[in-house]
C-alpha cells in the first residue's frame, strides 16, 4: 500500500507504519528507543543486513523527531507533517535494486550515487565491503574517511585533495560526486541516475543494467559550460575480501607505478615489479595475493594498461570473482588499492579491501595530472563517454583459479 505525503512523494506505508509502531512512546526515551532497535533484531535475527539497515533507520528517524521536535509519534494522531517527516527519510533511503537469476545489485542514489552491494545469487555471496559506519550526508570539504568507507563510489573530478588549476577551484578528497545526492532519471531494468560537480561545471550521468552474469555501467560526462573543465575520473569499487584471495592481472602488465605505501613498505614513486615486489627492508612481498588482516598494510599502485583491459580478484573458498572490464584506449591505467586494515586512520573499523580502479589518469591529484600532463578537458559543451563491464565469473558454477584466468582473458571486453 502506497500514501502520498503533500510533497507528492510515494511512501511505503507499511513501511512507514512499522517505525511508527516501534516508535510509539519511545521515540525520545533513549532506553524504551534501544528496546525498539532490540525488537528489530529479533525480528530479522536471520537477516543481518536488513537488522543493520532498520536499526540505523530507527535511529535517523529518532534524531529527525528530536531535531524537528515532532514529539512522540502515535499511529491514532499521524498527521501530514509527520508524514512529510517520514517521507523524506524513507526516500533517503531508499535503494534501487538490479535483479536476474545470477546478480542481485543494489544502488543508493542519495548517497553518491554508490553502488552499495554486488551479490551472487547462486552462493549469496557478497563482493562489494559493507559500510564501516552509517551513510550520512557531509559538507562539500569533509575527507574522504567521513564517508562511509565502503561500496562502490564515482570519483570525479579528482581523488586526492587538490588546490586550484588556473582560475578553477579547489577539489576536496574524493572529488564531489560521492557526498552528493544523484538525480534518478529513470528506474526499473536500467538505473539511469545523474549528478552535477560542484568544483567543475561537469554533470556524470550513468545507466546501470545487468546483461546475464555482468553489471554494465555505461558514463557520459558533459561540461554544461561555456569554458573548458579540467578532469579526471576513477571508478572506486571496494571490494570485499577473504585472506588468499587473488588479484589476477594481464600478462603483460609487469611493473606497477608506487603512489603511496603505509609505513613506507614500498617506496613512493618507485616503479615495483608484478606481482612479486621486494620492501624497503628487502622482503619479498607477493602483491597479487591478499594478506591476512594486519593492521599497518596499505597501497596504492597504477598499472598502465596495454591492449588487454581487465582487472580480476579471485575467491578460492567459493569459486567465483569479479572480472573489472574497460576499454584501454578510453582508460588506459588501472589503479590499485590494497588495504589490509590500515585505513582510516582514526576510528574503530578498518578497511580490509581491495579495490581494481580502471582510470583515466596515473594520479590521484588533478594537479599532479595537470602536471604530467595526463589530465583530460572538456570544451564547452563537449561530451566524454565510457563504459565498465563488470562480471562475475563462476555466476552457474564454481570455477577453479586456472579456468577463472582463462575466462578473465578470453572473454570480449564491452
Amino acid at each position: 500500500m502506497k500514501m502520498v505525503s503533500s510533497n507528492g512523494d510515494l511512501i511505503d506505508v507499511d513501511y512507514v507504519t512499522h517505525l511508527i509502531c516501534l516508535l510509539s512512546g519511545c521515540a525520545l526515551h533513549e532506553p524504551l528507543f534501544l528496546e525498539a532497535v532490540m525488537r528489530v533484531r529479533s525480528v530479522y535475527a536471520d537477516d543481518h543486513e536488513t537488522a543493520d539497515e532498520t536499526s540505523m533507520g530507527l535511529r535517523r528517524v529518532r534524531d529527525r523527531l528530536a531535531i524537528t521536535q515532532i514529539g512522540v509519534l502515535r499511529c491514532d494522531d499521524f498527521e501530514i507533517r509527520d508524514c512529510d517527516r517520514l517521507a523524506e527519510f524513507v526516500n533517503e533511503t531508499k535503494k534501487l535494486l538490479l535483479e536476474n537469476d545470477l546478480l542481485q545489485v543494489q544502488i543508493l542514489p542519495a548517497f553518491g550515487g554508490k553502488i552499495t552491494s554486488l551479490r551472487s545469487v547462486r552462493t549469496g555471496e557478497e563482493f562489494l565491503l559493507p559500510p564501516l559506519q552509517g551513510y550520512r550526508h557531509v559538507s562539500v570539504s569533509a575527507s574522504f574517511s567521513e564517508s562511509d568507507g565502503g561500496g562502490f563510489d564515482e570519483c570525479l573530478p579528482s581523488v586526492a585533495t587538490c588546490d586550484s588549476i588556473a582560475d578553477e577551484p579547489p577539489v576536496p578528497d574524493h572529488g564531489d560526486l560521492w557526498r552528493s545526492t544523484w538525480n534518478v532519471v529513470s528506474k526499473g531494468d536500467a538505473i539511469v541516475l545523474h549528478c552535477d560537480a560542484v568544483s567543475r561545471p561537469l554533470r556524470l550521468t550513468r545507466r546501470a543494467i545487468l546483461d546475464g552474469s555482468s553489471l554494465i555501467l555505461e558514463y557520459d560526462l558533459v561540461n554544461l559550460s561555456e569554458r573548458p573543465a579540467t578532469w579526471l575520473w576513477s571508478a572506486h569499487p571496494l571490494l570485499k575480501v577473504d585472506s588468499g584471495d587473488r588479484i589476477v592481472l594481464p600478462h603483460e602488465i609487469e611493473n606497477l607505478t608506487v603512489s603511496y605505501s603505509a609505513n613506507d613498505l614500498l617506496e613512493k614513486a618507485s616503479s615495483v615489479p608484478w606481482p612479486l615486489a621486494q620492501s624497503t627492508s628487502g622482503c619479498s612481498l607477493d602483491l597479487s595475493k591478499m594478506s591476512d588482516r594486519d593492521g599497518t598494510t596499505a597501497h596504492k599502485l597504477f598499472a598502465r594498461m596495454g591492449k588487454s583491459g581487465w582487472a580480476a580478484l579471485y575467491r578460492r573458498r567459493i569459486g567465483q570473482g569479479l572480472v573489472m572490464r574497460f576499454d584501454p584506449s578510453v582508460l588506459p591505467y588501472l589503479g590499485l588499492w590494497i588495504c589490509s586494515g590500515a585505513w582510516p586512520a582514526s576510528g574503530a573499523e578498518k578497511q580490509y579491501t581491495v579495490a581494481l580502479e580502471p582510470t583515466t589518469c596515473n594520479m590521484d591529484s588533478l594537479a599532479s595530472a595537470c602536471l604530467n600532463k595526463t589530465i583530460h578537458s572538456l570544451n564547452a559543451r563537449e561530451h566524454f563517454r565510457w563504459k565498465l563491464q563488470i562480471q562475475l565469473a563462476g555466476a552457474s558454477r564454481p570455477l577453479n583459479y586456472q579456468d577463472f584466468c582463462t575466462t578473465a582473458t578470453i572473454a570480449a571486453r564491452p
